[in-house]
């Protein structure tokens, strides 16, 4: 499968929104931004890699899908918890064990809303991300293996995945009016965020076969969607009503960010988005998984050695240079061997 340009670039940015707003600007950067990119991301790219595999083989292969997102996902998330776990041994003699078991099995959202961040290992509440897309991965490939089998037309896909969205948002309207840990509840949970996934995959079955490496000038048309999604998206990080952070806001922000995947990847080189594709934007964005794993930890630790009064931007500027070279070392040790693993069971 040819490449997809921009992903790699979209990460470094999200990476970064993230770091960024942890190391003391979550007050004016949307930290849950930058999660929600990384979860469009991760929908796109692997329903267009499994509509990829149908269209080649008529069929899924569940079990070496299944191998090849372990592969991926497990190895660098497994290093990191079982550091913390040590860390947290040394500091505190010991590790909430029912937790990691929990989080060990990719529950720690669910461990987190039902017993508390305390009752998860040091370092570690940024997995109940991780948590929602491993559920993701294990349930949407049976999906498509169901839609396939039911002979679905592409459009009869998008309006299923639509009906789920819709399914979500009014979950979220339940949740929030009957939930007394409502804003928890729909921001970690599986349940509540699994939209922000399935709109990435809308839109990788809106625009399949349109990945391409164009590089005439965007036209009026998508300027102008991109101009009113812009203005969209500025709304929903202003607009402070609580029942709409905590139901509405998810579902608008997965639709606004379809014209901006559809620019990256459609016009790669483009000079709005062909910095995406620098070589070293998308080194950021290869380490970004490592990076995202191991930033939390980074920011507690400079707090602890430096002080507490430690200017915010120092904080950025440290945690961001360590995780930089923290997922080098991560890439060349465990990721890059996962690859050549990975490569054993291609879709292929």
């Amino acid at each position: 499968m040819k490449k997809i340009y921009s992903l790699d670039g979209i990460r470094a940015i999200a990476v970064f929104i993230v770091i960024v707003a942890h190391s003391g600007y979550n007050h004016v950067v949307p930290g849950g931004f930058g999660v929600t990119v990384f979860f469009f991301l991760s929908g796109f790219l692997i329903c267009t890699l499994l509509l990829r595999e149908i269209e080649l083989r008529d069929s899924i292969s569940l079990k070496k899908f299944y191998i090849r997102r372990a592969l991926r996902i497990l190895p660098p998330y497994f290093l990191v918890f079982i550091a913390m776990g040590i860390v947290q041994v040394a500091i505190e003699g010991r590790v909430p064990l029912v937790g990691a078991l929990m989080q060990a099995l990719m529950m720690t959202n669910y461990q987190v809303l039902f017993g508390g961040e305390q009752s998860i290992v040091f370092g570690t509440l940024l997995f109940w991300s991780l948590s929602v897309e491993e559920h993701f991965y294990l349930l949407f490939p049976i999906l498509l293996v169901f839609f396939t089998r039911k002979a679905l037309s592409i459009r009869q896909m998008i309006f299923v995945l639509l009906v789920f969205c819709l399914v979500a948002l009014l979950w979220r309207c339940y949740v929030f009016y009957t939930f007394a840990n409502s804003a928890s509840w729909t921001y970690l949970a599986t349940d509540s965020r699994y939209d922000s996934i399935l709109f990435g995959c809308i839109f990788a079955m809106l625009f399949r076969g349109k990945i391409g490496t164009k590089q005439q000038a965007v036209g009026w048309q998508l300027a102008t969607l991109l101009v009113l999604s812009a203005f969209v998206l500025l709304f929903t990080f202003l607009y402070r009503d609580e029942f709409f952070r905590q139901t509405w806001r998810y579902t608008i922000q997965g639709l606004s960010l379809m014209p901006f995947f559809y620019l990256a990847v459609r016009y790669p080189h483009n000079p709005l988005c062909a910095w995406l594709n620098w070589s070293w934007v998308e080194r950021i964005g290869l380490y970004s998984y490592s990076m995202y794993l191991t930033h939390v930890p980074i920011i507690h630790l400079v707090r602890w050695f430096i002080g507490a009064e430690i200017k915010s931007y120092f904080v950025v500027g440290i945690t961001f240079t360590v995780a930089m070279a923290l997922g080098y070392f991560i890439n060349i040790l465990i990721e890059r061997p996962a690859v050549k693993l990975r490569s054993r069971y291609s879709m292929v």
